[in-house]
C-alpha cells in the first residue's frame, strides 16, 4: 500500500503540501461550483442567476491573485493566450458605449463576457495538476446526469416541467425534453459537448474496466437524451461524430469499421425520415423554416455594417426593424453564433474572437500529434494512453463540438455552454503552450498583482449588478403588465397590480437609467392609469410622453420608443405630434405589426380616413394573419 505522504512531501490526490496548492484546490472547487450552479439554473439565461453568482466570480479572481502571491513556484509565469482576447474585450466595450443603439442590452452582454473572460483567465493559469483538471471535468458531468434525469421525467411525467423555476415550458416544445434548460437545442448542445469525452474515456486503454463501462453507460444515456430532445441537426451530428471517434480511438479493424459505418448510415436514414419526411412528428421543422430567413438577414446586417456591425446587444432591435423580414415573435439570435458575431461586432470583432480561438486549436492539434497513440510501458505491462494525449483528445473533441453547436444554435446566449467551451479551450492552453509572461519574484510585484485582482473583483461587484438588476426588473414589469392587460385588471378598481408594475419599472430605471426598454414600459404603464381617472388623460399622456422621450434620447432610431411616444402624445391630445411619432415608428420598422395596428386604430376614429385605416390593417394582416385584435378592428371598419 502506497503511503499517504511520499518522500517528496506530496499528499495522495491532494498533491504538494503547500499554500499555493491549497489555494489552487480552492480555485478548482469554486470553478466547479460556478459551472454546476450556472448550468443547473437554466443555463444562466436569467439575469437573477448572474446577480447571485457574481460574488463567486469575484472570489475566483481574488483566489487567483492569492495563489500567485503565495505559491512558491519559480519563476512565476502566467499564460499569454488569454491576453489575446483582450482586443475583443476592448472592442466590446467600444461597441457598447459608443456604437450600439441598444447599450442597455450591450451592457448585459458585456457582463456575461467579463464573467467568461475571468473564468478562462483563471482556468488557463490555475488548475495546474492532473487531479485538479479531472475534478473540474468530473464536476462538469454533474449537470449532465441531472439534465438527463429531468429529460426522462419530462418525457414520462410532465412535459411542461422546468427545474428550479416558476416558469412553465413553452407549448412549442411539448414533446421535446429540455433537461435543465428552457429549450431542447441548448440541452442537445450540452449533450454533444460532453459526449466525445465520455466515449473517449470508454475506448482508450487507460482506466479500469469498471470505469470504462461507467463512461460507456453515460455515453449511451447521451443518446437517450438526444432522442428525447428531438433536435434534428443534433441527432444527425451524433452519427458521424460517433463513427469518427470509433475510427480514431476504438482500435477496430477496417472490416468492423465498415460494418459500423453501414449501421450509422442506416441510423442517419431513420433520423432523416423521422425529421424531414414526417415533419409533423417534430416542431424542429418550424425552426428549420425560420433559420434561412434569420441567416440571410444576419448577413444583410453584416454587409450593411461590415466593419463595426450593428452594435453589441442590438441584433434583436435591428432584426425587428428589418425592411426585408417579418416574424411574429421577437428574435434574439440568428441561430448561428458566427453570424451573430458578424452582425453585431462586424469583421473586426469576429477576427478578434476567432483568430485566438483558431490559433489555440491549431497548437492544441500540433501538441496532440506529439504524443503516441499508445505508450508501451515494457516489462509485460499493458500499454496505455498517456494522460497528455488523453486530456488533449477530450478537450479537442469538446472544442470541435462547441464550434459545431455555435454554428447550429445560440451557445453565446446560454452562458453555461460558453463556460464549457472555454473550459475545454483552457486545457488546450495548458498543454499546447508554455507560459511566457513572467511575474517578478519580488514581494511587492506579487502582492501588487493580488491587489490588482482585488480591485478588479471590487469593480465587477460594484458595476455589474446594475444593468442585470435593471434588465430583470424590466422583464418582470413587462410580464406583469402583459398579464394585467390581458386579464383587464387595469380597468378594475384594484390598483395594487398596476402599482406593482410601476414600482418595478421605476426601480429598473433607477438601477440603469440607460435602459430604454424600462422607460418604454414605464410610459406604457403610465398610459394604462387612464382607466383609473379619465379626467387625467392629458396629464398622464404628458408624463408618459416624457418617459418615452427619455427612451428616444437613449436610442434615437428605436421604433418601439417612437411608437410609445405616439401613443402617449395621442393620449395627451397632441394628435398631430402623435401621428408624426407613429409615422416615424413605421418608417423605422415597416414590418412591425404592432406599429401598423396602432396607426390603424388611430385612423379608425376619423370617418374621412377609414380607407387609410383599412390599408394599414391589410398590411398588418399580411404580416400576422392570426391577429385577433386586427381582425376585430377590420370587421368594425367594414360595418362603418
Amino acid at each position: 500500500m502506497s503511503p499517504i505522504v511520499d518522500k517528496n512531501g506530496n499528499i495522495a490526490l491532494f498533491g504538494r503540501f503547500s499554500w499555493g496548492n491549497f489555494v489552487d484546490w480552492l480555485v478548482t472547487l469554486v470553478m466547479g461550483q460556478i459551472l454546476v450552479r450556472l448550468t443547473l439554473e437554466l443555463g444562466g439565461v436569467s439575469p437573477e442567476t448572474h446577480i447571485a453568482l457574481l460574488p463567486l466570480f469575484g472570489l475566483l479572481l481574488v483566489l487567483h491573485g492569492i495563489w500567485l502571491a503565495v505559491d512558491d513556484m519559480a519563476p512565476r509565469r502566467i499564460s499569454q493566450i488569454p491576453m489575446l482576447f483582450l482586443p475583443l474585450m476592448g472592442w466590446g466595450v467600444l461597441s457598447v458605449f459608443w456604437l450600439s443603439p441598444a447599450p442597455w442590452l450591450g451592457q448585459v452582454e458585456l457582463v456575461y463576457a467579463l464573467e467568461a473572460f475571468i473564468f478562462f483567465w483563471v482556468a488557463s493559469n490555475n488548475v495546474r495538476t492532473r487531479n485538479h483538471i479531472l475534478v473540474v471535468l468530473l464536476l462538469a458531468l454533474v449537470p449532465l446526469v441531472v439534465a438527463i434525469a429531468n429529460a426522462i421525467f419530462q418525457f414520462i411525467q410532465d412535459p411542461s416541467f422546468v427545474p428550479k423555476s416558476a416558469l412553465s415550458l413553452s407549448p412549442d416544445f411539448f414533446g421535446q425534453s429540455t433537461g435543465v434548460f428552457t429549450d431542447p437545442a441548448s440541452f442537445s448542445i450540452l449533450l454533444l459537448l460532453l459526449y466525445p469525452g465520455l466515449l473517449i474515456v470508454g475506448m482508450i486503454k487507460r482506466y479500469s474496466v469498471i470505469q470504462r463501462i461507467l463512461f460507456y453507460y453515460l455515453a449511451a444515456m447521451v443518446l437517450v437524451g438526444l432522442l428525447l430532445a428531438q433536435v434534428g441537426w443534433a441527432m444527425l451530428l451524433f452519427v458521424p461524430m460517433t463513427l469518427w471517434l470509433v475510427w480514431q480511438y476504438g482500435g477496430c479493424s477496417r472490416k468492423r469499421f465498415i460494418q459500423l459505418s453501414a449501421l450509422g448510415a442506416l441510423g442517419m436514414l431513420l433520423i432523416v425520415w423521422f425529421f424531414l419526411i414526417r415533419p409533423e412528428l417534430s416542431s424542429e421543422e418550424g425552426l428549420a423554416n425560420v433559420r434561412p430567413e434569420l441567416w440571410l438577414e444576419s448577413l444583410r446586417m453584416f454587409l450593411y455594417n461590415p466593419i463595426s456591425g450593428v452594435g453589441a446587444g442590438a441584433f434583436s432591435q435591428a432584426f425587428e426593424q428589418s425592411a426585408a423580414v417579418a416574424l411574429p415573435a421577437k428574435v434574439d439570435s440568428p441561430q448561428n453564433d458566427f453570424l451573430l458575431l458578424l452582425s453585431q461586432f462586424g469583421l473586426v470583432g469576429t477576427l478578434f474572437c476567432l483568430v485566438p480561438v483558431g490559433y489555440t486549436l491549431y497548437h492544441g492539434v500540433k501538441r496532440w500529434q506529439v504524443f503516441p497513440a499508445i505508450m508501451d510501458l515494457g516489462r509485460g505491462r499493458r500499454p496505455k494512453v498517456q494522460f497528455e494525449r488523453f486530456i488533449l483528445s477530450v478537450s479537442l473533441a469538446g472544442c470541435v463540438s462547441f464550434l459545431i453547436g455555435a454554428f447550429c444554435s445560440f451557445t453565446f446566449y446560454v452562458p453555461a455552454l460558453l463556460l464549457y467551451g472555454l473550459l475545454f479551450l483552457s486545457v488546450l492552453v495548458k498543454y499546447g503552450f508554455l507560459r511566457r509572461c513572467h511575474i517578478s519574484d519580488h514581494l511587492i510585484a506579487r502582492w501588487s498583482y493580488f491587489v490588482l485582482t482585488v480591485v478588479l473583483a471590487g469593480l465587477l461587484l460594484k458595476l455589474a449588478p446594475a444593468p442585470l438588476r435593471a434588465l430583470a426588473l424590466e422583464q418582470e414589469g413587462r410580464a406583469t403588465l402583459n398579464q394585467v392587460v390581458s386579464q383587464r385588471l387595469h380597468m378594475s378598481s384594484d390598483e395594487t397590480q398596476m402599482d406593482r408594475v410601476l414600482r418595478k419599472y421605476k426601480a429598473a430605471v433607477a438601477w440603469n437609467a440607460s435602459n430604454a426598454d424600462a422607460w418604454i414600459g414605464l410610459s406604457a404603464a403610465t398610459c394604462q392609469l387612464y382607466y383609473r381617472d379619465t379626467a387625467q388623460a392629458e396629464a398622464l399622456g404628458a408624463e408618459a410622453a416624457e418617459y418615452a422621450q427619455r427612451a428616444i434620447d437613449i436610442s434615437p432610431e428605436y421604433a418601439a420608443a417612437w411608437g410609445q411616444l405616439g401613443v402617449a402624445r395621442l393620449l395627451s391630445g397632441a394628435f398631430e405630434a402623435g401621428e408624426a411619432a407613429l409615422d416615424r415608428a413605421l418608417e423605422l420598422a415597416p414590418n412591425k405589426s404592432q406599429m401598423h395596428y396602432l396607426k390603424a386604430a388611430y385612423l379608425s376614429h376619423f370617418p374621412e380616413r377609414q380607407d387609410e385605416a383599412r390599408e394599414a390593417l391589410e398590411r398588418l394582416l399580411e404580416l400576422t394573419p392570426d391577429d385577433l385584435a386586427a381582425r376585430r378592428l377590420s370587421q368594425r371598419l367594414l360595418v362603418l
